[in-house]
């Protein structure tokens, strides 16, 4: 291998090697919330798509063309988030109902708004159509991919910690063991509690409750 042959290929090596090592760098500073939906669990490119999916199973019916904006951009609000369940994560919802309210009309404010049970009991409200999907869409979500996605992003350490936290699993689970626990216990709620709502083609995206 000639000298010159010998140059070039170590130093692309090396500009390789620093440009990887500065993207690692730099990956690590982007906020949790932003890296979920950019390739996390609330990955832009693919959790709409499971939504939408868990929207048909559980209602049969297909969401109208404003329900499928709405499923699209629900999740916006997590750019630039610290956290997903902290402070600023548990108002995530906030930017996609401001959308919705911008373009569809107060109706679909809330439809967005209360796809987060934490607002919905905030404001003394029942979770709209949107949220019981939203928590079945996992079952839509191969196992290995959920994960991986969860490992990229990072959450899933906070996703674990709060599952132990609450007692729900032990602090030596595997992820594994922890994402079985997540699936099983979100199909069920929203099995039973999307059978509450009866849908109808202009349907109340939220009930009052009483």
């Amino acid at each position: 291998m000639s000298l010159f042959l010998y140059n070039v290929l170590f130093f692309t090596a090396t500009a390789l090697f620093c440009g990887l090592f500065v993207m690692i760098m730099e990956w690590q500073r982007i906020p949790v919330g932003t890296k979920s939906l950019l390739v996390g669990v609330h990955a832009f490119w693919w959790h709409p798509i499971t939504v939408w999916i868990a929207w048909v199973r559980l209602y049969k019916q297909l969401p109208d063309w404003r329900e499928c904006c709405c499923i699209l951009f629900h999740d916006w609000g997590y750019w630039g988030c610290e956290t997903m369940d902290g402070k600023d994560g548990i108002e995530h919802p906030q930017l996609g109902a401001e959308i919705a309210d911008f373009f569809f009309g107060w109706e679909y404010y809330t439809f967005v708004l209360y796809h987060s049970r934490h607002l919905a009991k905030q404001h003394n409200e029942l979770p709209s159509l949107l949220c019981w999907p939203d928590k079945f869409s996992m079952m839509f979500d191969p196992m290995w991919f959920y994960l991986l996605r969860a490992e990229l992003s990072g959450e899933i350490a906070e996703y674990k910690q709060n599952a132990i936290k609450g007692g729900f699993v032990s602090p030596t689970c595997s992820d594994w063991e922890w994402l079985h626990w997540l699936r099983n216990r979100m199909a069920q709620m929203a099995k039973d509690e999307s059978a509450n709502f009866i849908r109808k083609p202009l349907c109340r995206h939220s009930i009052k409750s009483s």
